[in-house]
This record gives structure tokens, C-alpha cells and sequence, in this order.
């Protein structure tokens, strides 16, 4: 009797969400060094707890076994991409969306991978879905094997600065006419992903939806602007917001992208350009503060606003900074119809139009060398 009590407390447990891990299992930290960061996450290394919400924000974790849990906190209604043993690529190999964390539990405990296999595997965990959707935190991971040191950051890095396109918004929706949801919310399609992917590069994201320069979308959080944004370390943790120390991380892009502005001139209403200037200049400078004087940065403008256009090749001619550039998306770049998502944001064919218009100024400005077009094999 007593036996059987014991199994249904075990049954009743939050950790059969995903099993429970044996206890032959190891436990590492989740501020391992064996685990590889991509994008900004606040780290404790008292705790040894790791916390992010950047959309886009990905981790790679190796290990030798058969099982690999995580235990975590998730505030929201986050979904995440996981690719096995493979880059990151166009498709993943599966979308999790965690289980939300039983009542008086501070953690829950999650499966990403179980084999009858005792080989070499390495993940890669990205969060598909913005700030808003909530904070992961990692408290650890669970190996029933070994945790092995994961790819470190690669040679190629770039920083993309952005709002809702940036974030994926709507990116998987139907149609234009569907209105957004989490579950259509993307960042590993993007065309930042996109780029990232076509140069090998490691690349993250400072991007939320609605976020403006100077003034977000129908002037909601009218305190919460990019030039502000940019500093923290986490972009929801509204709080007690972390400030980001560029020279404390190991991310070193080779160039930033700003595609921003759009949110600006939203609602028929737009700022006076001084005081846009004056706010883009301030986002500029934060970036070569981070970098240096002599990192290029590129600022893209969405297509179809000739006024912002016009705002932001006069900051780039008078921001009196080196290399920093201007390139402005034409109206006919993706297609009204065919080439949308939710609530008229680009979908996956939108976002690598986007991609390939970027990808020659990119190479330009970085000297990354660009693909050969394929031969035509045709002989007729």
C-alpha cells in the first residue's frame, strides 16, 4: 500500500511533464561554460541561473547520453525552435512551447531529448517569440550522460536592431488578414535569421513590435523607446531592468542593423525630424560605444514611407559618425498579396525578399564573401 501511494505522488508530481529523470542523471548550471549563449542574457552566477526574453535569443548545449532535460521558468507564452544535431536552418526539428509551472513550484523540468543511443548530441534552443511573450529563466540541465562543451560562438556575428519585422510578427500567418498570435510569431525565420544563416554567422536580435525610434505605434509606452531599450540587458523585465555592458560579453559583431522607423509615422502622426535626429543620433552613438568609432552600422528603411526615408538619409549625412550607412527598401521589394503575414507584416516569402535586398550591402560593408550563383546546366 505504501508503495502504491508513493507511485501516484510520483504520478501526481509537475516533473512527469517530461519523466522523471533518473537519478543516475547529472546536473550542471545553466551558467555552465560548456553551454554556448547567443544574444544578451543576464547571468547569476551565484545561482547559477540564466534569464532571456530578446526575441530570437538562442543557446547550443552538447552532450554525450541518451536524455537531456532542462529545468526552467517560463513567465509567458513563449515557443521556442529546437534544431538536433544540425544548424540552424529554415524548418526546425521541433517547436516547444513549455508547460506552464505548477502553483507554489518556483521550476518545472522538461525533456528536449530522448534516444535509445548512448552518442555525441548537440542542440540548439532559440526562443521564437519577443519580450512581451515573457522571460525564460534556465536553472539547469539534467544529462543522463554527459554535458560536453557546445560550438562557441562563431567568427562571424552581426547585431540586428528592429522592431515587429525584426521580431517575426505574423511571419507564419496565412494571410494578411489574421491578426497576430504568438503562434504565428517567428524570429528564426526572419530576415535576420536569413542573413545570419546565408553569411554562417551568429547573430541576435534588440527587437520589439511597436517599438519606435522616438515614438512607438499609436504612441503606446510612451517612455519605452529604442534608445532606452538598447541599454537593458532584458527587454520585458520592466521592474528592475538590468543595464547591458557590452565589454562584459563575448559578442563582438561585425556589423549592427537598424531597421526601425516605421512605427514612428504610424497612425497618420510622425515627429518633428529634430527631435527624431536627436534620438536616432543617441542610438547611434550607444552602438559605437559598444563597438568602437570605426563599426559600421547599417540603417534600413521599410518600403513605401518617403518621409521617414527622407528622416533617416539626413540623420546618416549629419550624425558627423564614421560608417554609418543608408539603405532604403523600394515599395516593390515583396509583393502586397502574396508576400504577407498577420496584420500586414511580411511572411516567410516577404522576409527573404528583405533578406536577399540586404545581402550584397552586408558583404559590402563586412567583406564577407557572397555565394556564387548556382551554373545553369541547361545545354540545349
Amino acid at each position: 500500500m505504501r508503495n502504491r501511494l508513493l507511485l501516484i505522488l510520483l504520478l501526481l508530481s509537475p516533473l512527469t511533464w517530461a519523466g522523471i529523470p533518473e537519478k543516475r542523471a547529472h546536473v550542471y548550471k545553466a551558467t555552465s561554460e560548456y553551454v554556448t549563449y547567443v544574444g544578451r542574457t543576464n547571468r547569476d552566477t551565484t545561482s547559477g541561473t540564466v534569464r532571456f526574453d530578446w526575441s530570437g535569443t538562442y543557446l547550443r548545449v552538447a552532450f554525450t547520453g541518451r536524455q537531456l532535460w532542462i529545468v526552467y521558468h517560463d513567465t509567458g507564452n513563449n515557443r521556442y525552435n529546437v534544431w538536433i544535431d544540425r544548424p540552424m536552418s529554415d524548418e526546425p526539428d521541433r517547436i516547444v512551447q513549455l508547460p506552464a509551472v505548477a502553483e507554489g513550484k518556483t521550476c518545472g523540468i522538461y525533456s528536449l531529448y530522448t534516444g535509445d543511443d548512448y552518442q555525441h548530441h548537440e542542440l540548439i534552443i532559440q526562443k521564437r517569440t519577443e519580450g512581451e511573450q515573457g522571460i525564460l529563466t534556465l536553472f539547469a540541465f539534467r544529462v543522463l550522460g554527459s554535458l560536453e562543451p557546445a560550438t562557441p560562438l562563431l567568427n562571424r556575428q552581426i547585431e540586428f536592431i528592429g522592431d515587429s519585422y525584426t521580431c517575426g510578427y505574423g511571419i507564419e500567418a496565412a494571410s494578411r488578414d489574421e491578426h497576430f498570435s504568438p503562434r504565428t510569431e517567428n524570429a528564426g525565420a526572419t530576415y535576420a535569421a536569413l542573413i545570419a544563416r546565408y553569411f554562417g554567422a551568429d547573430y541576435w536580435t534588440i527587437a520589439h513590435s511597436g517599438i519606435g525610434v522616438v515614438r512607438n505605434y499609436n504612441s503606446r509606452f510612451p517612455n519605452h523607446q529604442m534608445p532606452l531599450l538598447y541599454t537593458r540587458t532584458l527587454d520585458w523585465d520592466t521592474l528592475a531592468p538590468v543595464s547591458w555592458i557590452a565589454d562584459s560579453a563575448m559578442l563582438r559583431p561585425a556589423l549592427t542593423v537598424i531597421y526601425l522607423g516605421g512605427n514612428d509615422f504610424s497612425c497618420g502622426l510622425q515627429p518633428s525630424y529634430e527631435r527624431f535626429k536627436g534620438a536616432y543620433v543617441c542610438l547611434l552613438r550607444q552602438i559605437k560605444t559598444n563597438y568602437g568609432d570605426k563599426h559600421p552600422i547599417l540603417c534600413v528603411t521599410k518600403p513605401g514611407n518617403d518621409e521617414l526615408r527622407g528622416y533617416v538619409e539626413r540623420v546618416v549625412s549629419e550624425c558627423g559618425m564614421r560608417q554609418v550607412y543608408h539603405y532604403a527598401h523600394k515599395q516593390q521589394v515583396y509583393d502586397m498579396q502574396r508576400d504577407m503575414g498577420a496584420d500586414w507584416h511580411p511572411n516567410r516569402s516577404g522576409h527573404l525578399k528583405l533578406a536577399y535586398a540586404l545581402i550584397p550591402y552586408i558583404a559590402t560593408l563586412t567583406g564577407w564573401e557572397m555565394m556564387p550563383l548556382p551554373k545553369n546546366e541547361n545545354k540545349d
